[in-house]
């Protein structure tokens, strides 16, 4: 069960209780007027009305100006109750649709952020590629050298080897 259909359901039991209480106030007050009714009715069978009734009479009207009074302010908690509720269902909406929007969003923006982190990584390694080829290459032109160097030493040197050998052997002829 989703927190949104929890939050109706207690909403629903909410408000089936305040109906529930203002129908029970509603017939305590109605039993209380009938009865005062009936006893107006039989009292005013009754020739002479006593000051103690009238006082009684007087209490019982306060009393319900009182109830009336405080019935009203029932009413407007109640209403200020639902436009509570009413704001807080629309704000509960308002929060959803955000939430949606950025769950619907966030794969989208990960997936951007991803693959530029990979164009910067494969950049980074075909850099460096080129950085080893070019000292791949500077490398080649050093032995590249050397073996020159080491060739015309090999040249110079099976040049000179007969020549210093021949004159050896006419040294040691001569």
């Amino acid at each position: 069960m989703s927190y949104e259909d929890e939050y109706s359901r207690q909403q629903e039991d909410i408000s089936a209780e305040d109906e529930y209480s203002r129908q029970q106030e509603d017939i305590s007050v109605e039993d209380e007027y009938s009865k005062q009714q009936e006893d107006i009715s039989i009292k005013q069978n009754e020739p002479k009305k006593t000051s103690a009734e009238d006082e009684i009479l007087i209490n019982i009207s306060s009393v319900l100006k009182r109830l009336s009074d405080e019935n009203a302010t029932h009413q407007e908690l109640i209403e200020k109750l639902t436009h509570q509720v009413q704001k807080i269902n629309d704000s509960s909406v308002n929060l959803k649709e955000t939430s949606d929007e950025i769950i619907n969003t966030m794969p989208k923006i990960v997936h951007e952020k991803c693959l530029d982190e990979y164009k910067k990584i494969v950049n980074n390694a075909a850099k460096n590629y080129n950085q080893l080829q070019k000292s791949i290459v500077s490398w080649h032109k050093n032995l590249e050298k050397d073996h020159d160097r080491m060739f015309k030493w090999i040249s110079i040197s099976s040049i000179l080897t007969p020549v210093l050998l021949l004159i050896l052997i006419l040294l040691q002829l001569f």
